[in-house]
């Protein structure tokens, strides 16, 4: 398949990679810097986790470029430089519960806190 209609299949719903991003603790939000190479190897590893099926990286790289075209047309990324964007869209604003919760595993907690809180707990009942 080329790399237009590739691109067109998984990546037309921002929420498909950038969501893939977020989820694979690279954290895009409202008004972040998203370099080229950050969506170059987002791209490689969601063909090799979600697609199952590897991609070069000279693939990636090209379906990178036209993903960054898209969305830039689109108004989603904005261009700093040649290798440097913007993303531009509130609906993909910081949660109030910060960065930090963006980073954790599917939004649990990170390893260490989850013991915290629960001996905490155990303490309040004795």
């Amino acid at each position: 398949m080329k790399d237009e209609a590739l691109v067109a299949k998984h990546f037309t719903d921002p929420e498909v990679l950038l969501g893939f991003m977020r989820r694979t603790r690279k954290p895009v939000f409202h008004k972040s810097n998203v370099f080229f190479r950050d969506i170059q190897f987002a791209i490689r590893d969601y063909f090799d986790t979600v697609a199952r099926k590897p991609i070069s990286v000279p693939k990636a790289e090209r379906m990178a470029r036209e993903v960054v075209q898209m969305y830039t047309a689109s108004g989603l990324l904005r261009e700093v430089n040649n290798q440097a964007y913007v993303l531009d869209s509130p609906e993909w604003s910081t949660p109030k519960s910060g960065t930090y919760s963006m980073l954790t595993l599917e939004g649990g907690p990170m390893p260490g806190t989850e013991t915290a809180e629960i001996s905490t707990t155990q303490e309040e009942k004795a």
